[in-house]
């Protein structure tokens, strides 16, 4: 239902994109959604939730919302 009341901004920087919304693709450029990185294994995701907590963008794990 967001993503549907998103569908009003079609337009970036004041250029028509094409796109039904360009919300939808900005969020996607945050590292907490859109399709996840791969990870060779568990390491490298705990690594980068670590990261993610350091630097203050999530407080919890909860926070990530990735696409699957």
């Amino acid at each position: 239902m967001l993503i549907g009341l998103s569908a009003n901004s079609p337009f970036f920087d004041s250029e028509l994109t094409g796109l039904a919304s360009t919300r939808t693709k900005i969020f996607e450029g945050l590292p907490t959604a859109g399709l996840p990185p791969i990870f060779r294994n568990y390491s490298e995701f705990q690594k980068l939730m670590r990261t993610l907590q350091k630097t203050n963008f999530i407080q919890s794990i909860r926070e990530v919302r990735w696409d699957f």
